[in-house]
């Protein structure tokens, strides 16, 4: 959807009274910066409101972007987020309990190089305990079927320190425009 446009739909709501509500209009649209995605809703039974999402990345400009989860070769799954208008990007593995493996990485993304639907994105940050670390992370996107995209990264620390994990998403998104 393009920044100041917007769209609408019919949509079915069943309100907390347990009443469905048929004639509900929902509209959604971008403001004008592609700051903030903005969804109203009006119906028969006197619904009404609104929502406000503020997007970290912009879709007004050239970006790459994802957020989900990945479910990396080594059998662990892996959270990631990353957008280049914000250079931001943030990783963190769980093992089979759901509990954290390692250190979460918070980073920044210092050069992104795109080829087709590919992105290699390389920076640097910090894992959680403060350890610095340099990161390259290839992403591929745009699939329309989840399990198509795919999320890879490895970091290495200023000891000498290596991770690497690569896997297709189950759930989220990658974006490479």
């Amino acid at each position: 959807m393009k920044t100041g446009s917007s769209w609408t739909q019919k949509a079915k709501l069943t309100a907390s009274d347990g009443k469905p509500n048929d004639d509900l209009g929902l509209s959604v649209g971008v403001s004008s910066d592609g700051s903030t995605i903005v969804a109203g809703a009006r119906g028969s039974n006197s619904f009404q409101g609104a929502a406000y999402v503020f997007v970290k990345c912009s879709p007004a400009k050239p970006d790459v972007d994802g957020d989900g989860h990945e479910k990396g070769d080594d059998g662990r799954e892996g959270q990631f987020q990353f957008c280049k208008s914000s250079d931001e990007m943030d990783f963190e593995e769980r093992d089979s309990n759901g509990r954290i493996f390692g250190q979460p990485l918070r980073a920044k993304m210092n050069a992104v190089t795109v080829s087709g639907n590919q992105a290699i994105i390389t920076g640097s940050g910090t894992l959680a305990d403060g350890t610095p670390v340099n990161y390259t992370a290839v992403v591929l996107g745009n699939q329309p079927v989840i399990g198509a995209n795919t999320f890879a990264i490895s970091w290495v620390t200023a000891t000498g320190s290596v991770f690497q994990t690569s896997g297709p998403l189950t759930d989220g998104y990658i974006v490479v425009h």
